[in-house]
């Protein structure tokens, strides 16, 4: 597998991107980028308006990827992860 994602809608009616994934060797090369555009455009598809999701703090790739695609930094969570990493949730707007 070269790359996956993960979306679901919350009982709130907000989109919820649950993990994305690249294998390394296929990296920088647009996957992720690709995915999140599907994903995002499927949850439009279902009346979805807002997506959120969790990127470790100290993934910078991650979060210039989703900062890029315009997701906003709303809070950090503390200890967030099991390993007792902190996370960021990010928030965007579809419409």
């Amino acid at each position: 597998m070269m790359a996956f994602v993960v979306g679901m809608i919350e009982p709130d009616g907000t989109g919820h991107v649950v993990a994305l994934g690249v294998a390394p060797e296929h990296r920088r090369l647009g996957h992720g980028r690709r995915l999140m555009h599907e994903v995002e455009q499927g949850f439009l598809l279902r009346g979805v308006s807002t997506v959120r999701l969790e990127v470790r703090t100290s993934n910078t790739t991650a979060q210039k990827l989703y900062l890029d695609l315009g997701y906003k930094i709303v809070r950090r969570m503390t200890r967030y992860y099991t390993s007792g990493d902190d996370g960021y949730l990010m928030v965007k707007s579809l419409i």
